[in-house]
């Protein structure tokens, strides 16, 4: 009897453990080993969407603004690698501003133009209005600022150090998070955008000396979250935390009607 109920145990003990699944074996997402790999890969998902929303927090000490400022954006790839956008911080700026950048022209309204010109509030950007509207108009055609929407760094990772790769997971989604240091006086050496390069050595002349990029990337390679770091020996850093949502869904991005425009 005693055998019996030994063998019974050991039987329903070898039932329960066969009856228990091993864990599945997730796969990891793939990784880029090298700037460059990312570049071509990352640009190509976002060309190929085409279209996303962001959102987040831009702190920039050298703005002059106390805090930061949160703005939201739209944006759209066009063809010929230009980029359209619809930036909008009048939420929480102390200077709140809509900025429409197209193909065709950039547009800014504001709420001190609102109040000067209540007919004609939108003011339509030259490039040779003067150096600090040239300056404005060409990053902001190239998407919106240096701050605001930060795949528009993406070139200057090509000299960046990839400091780390990992399988990460961002609100319930797995993604795989990048790591870049980029040093900015080697990069401006390799930047042919006149206004791009005008920008980065402002920021060399504040005391900037390099920026730490976090880049996380969903499995088609389509970033979600970037997030920038400008550092200095001393004072306050610059920094950018953007989210993007709604990868590939229709945006409105449109010039605004021409009787309000000056």
């Amino acid at each position: 009897m005693r055998r019996l109920l030994l063998a019974t145990a050991s039987a329903l003990l070898l039932s329960g453990c066969a009856s228990t699944p091993a864990a599945p074996v997730v796969p990891e997402l793939p990784k880029f080993g090298n700037p460059a790999e990312f570049i071509s890969k990352v640009t190509a998902a976002m060309r190929e969407k085409k279209t996303a929303s962001l959102s987040g927090a831009i702190t920039d000490p050298d703005s002059g603004y106390v805090g930061s400022v949160r703005p939201r954006v739209l944006l759209r790839h066009e063809p010929g690698d230009r980029v359209s956008t619809h930036y909008d911080d009048t939420a929480t700026s102390h200077n709140p501003m809509i900025i429409v950048s197209l193909p065709e022209g950039t547009f800014a309204k504001s709420k001190n133009s609102e109040e000067d010109f209540p007919a004609r509030p939108w003011l339509r950007i030259n490039d040779e209005d003067d150096p600090e509207l040239e300056y404005v108009s060409k990053i902001i055609k190239g998407g919106v600022s240096w701050l605001a929407e930060p795949s528009r760094h993406i070139g200057l990772l090509a000299q960046a150090n990839l400091d780390g790769v990992t399988q990460d997971e961002l609100n319930g989604v797995r993604v795989v998070k990048y790591a870049f240091t980029v040093d900015l006086a080697k990069a401006i050496t390799t930047v042919t955008d006149k206004a791009a390069r005008l920008q980065l050595q402002r920021r060399l002349d504040k005391g900037r000396t390099s920026a730490k990029h976090e880049i996380w990337l969903s499995a088609d390679h389509l970033p979600l979250r970037w997030s920038t770091l400008e550092l200095r020996t001393n004072g306050q850093p610059a920094s950018t935390d953007i989210l993007y949502s709604d990868w590939g869904k229709p945006v409105e991005i449109v010039a605004p009607p021409a009787k309000q425009v000056r």
